[in-house]
């Protein structure tokens, strides 16, 4: 791990010798693996030799389904029912290894090579999602070094970048980090205004000044990079954060349709204006509504239940508790330890750089935003990796390196410990070394 750290901050440090430029952005795209059209396409589904319970489960049949609170139990009970004996486990894994059946099965939703072909029900997905995880990765894999070679480059002017990738720990749910170069010029030396930054927040808080937030000059060029690459605006509100006439218009298209990531290839062959009807009015109306709807779907923070814009609860994985002490039987109070609710910036004149009270070592660039749950991000990203993204403006180069190295090192980001499974990609590093 700490080697992979090595390299990482040989090319940081080496291409901004030769350049003068280092990493910008910081980016994240998650894949949606139960909605993707194309991978469910690949995937067999409706096995005559499925348990009954896992059959009700996936029933197309609202009155059969299952409740959603009992997939994992029912999961729980059909491995236990599994783990009976070692013959039964060679048994039940050469069932689930059936690919006679399991080509056979496609036939229920259609032919997948032909137009006959529909999308399965939700739990059918999930289903197929969990039997064939190696599937599922090598498909994430595949569509998202394709958004990260094609979409950044020609969305966002990437020129280099560096790739984290990671597992969740059923191995089936794919992460990509990366950081990235662009081909704008570098705004301002990084370390030299970020130890000026700290000097003046430094003098502020000597001063007993409540008012954290910094104005310097140098701020206004981070808000311009971040103006350019990254919004925080939820295209379903206006200024004030009340739902708009959009709001209205994408939930009446989408009332009676499947998740926005599901999106069949025929639409967006039509969104993308490579269908018989070429490009329109409509196809680029339909793009707005699907990047909104896309959005509103996977990139909120409203995990805080039982109120999104409240504090989490304490054992969301958010939460961090403050102000306990055990001396006193205090049980302190929950915050979310990434900053939401955030506060709503109608106007861009009010962007400024803030001062993380609980982390001495980060400092926030709020942008304009109307949505105190929205994930900040680039919509041109999210829009062709049909999934949850998050784009940030990087502020420090060493904050860079420890960032992405985070990944490298921790289990619980790494997505399971001794079980994950990551690769490192430095692109163009032939350029480089």
């Amino acid at each position: 791990m700490m080697q992979n750290r090595g390299h990482l901050e040989a090319m940081i440090d080496q291409i901004f010798a030769d350049t003068g430029r280092p990493p910008l952005l910081f980016s994240t795209v998650t894949s949606a693996n139960t909605h993707w059209w194309h991978l469910h396409r690949l995937l067999p589904t409706g096995r005559a030799s499925d348990m009954e319970a896992l059959d009700l489960l996936s029933s197309d049949d609202e009155d059969q389904r299952l409740p959603e609170g009992d997939l994992h139990r029912v999961a729980e009970e059909h491995h236990r029912m599994a783990e009976v004996s070692s013959e039964d486990r060679r048994l039940a894994e050469v069932k689930r290894r059936n690919w006679v059946e399991d080509t056979v099965c496609w036939k229920t939703h259609g032919n997948p090579n032909v137009d006959t072909w529909e999308l399965p029900g939700v739990q059918q997905r999930r289903a197929a999602v969990r039997r064939f995880p190696m599937v599922v990765t090598w498909f994430g894999q595949l569509r998202l070094e394709l958004v990260r070679r094609c979409g950044a480059r020609e969305m966002m002017n990437v020129i280099d970048d560096y790739d984290v990738t990671t597992w969740s720990k059923t191995g089936g749910n794919m992460h990509k980090h990366s950081i990235d170069w662009t081909v704008d010029e570098t705004p301002c030396d990084i370390d030299a205004e970020m130890a000026r930054i700290q000097a003046e927040l430094d003098k502020i808080t000597e001063e007993g000044t409540a008012d954290l937030r910094l104005r310097l000059a140098v701020v206004s060029k981070f808000v311009d990079l971040g103006d350019k690459y990254v919004s925080e605006w939820n295209l379903c509100k206006d200024a004030s954060g009340t739902p708009n006439a959009l709001a209205a218009a994408v939930q009446a298209h989408y009332a009676h349709r499947d998740h926005p990531a599901a999106t069949s290839h025929e639409e967006w062959m039509f969104m993308c204006g490579r269908s018989n009807v070429g490009h329109t009015e409509e196809t680029k109306q339909r793009r707005l509504w699907h990047i909104a709807a896309l959005s509103n779907a996977v990139c909120m923070h409203d995990y805080h239940l039982p109120d999104a814009e409240g504090p989490p609860h304490h054992t969301a994985a958010c939460a961090n508790i403050v102000g306990a002490n055990p001396d006193t039987g205090e049980k302190g109070h929950t915050i979310c330890s990434n900053g939401y609710p955030m506060s709503l910036i109608a106007r861009h004149n009010e962007e400024r750089m803030e001062h993380d009270e609980n982390r001495g070592n980060l400092f926030h660039l709020r942008l304009a935003r109307n949505c105190p749950v929205s994930v900040g991000g680039n919509k041109n990203i999210r829009l062709i990796s049909g999934s949850n993204e998050a784009t940030k403006v990087i502020t420090h180069r060493k904050g860079a390196t420890d960032y992405v190295a985070k990944y490298q090192t921790d289990g619980n980001k790494a997505g399971g410990g001794e079980k994950n499974i990551q690769r490192f990609r430095p692109t163009n590093w032939d350029n480089h070394a």
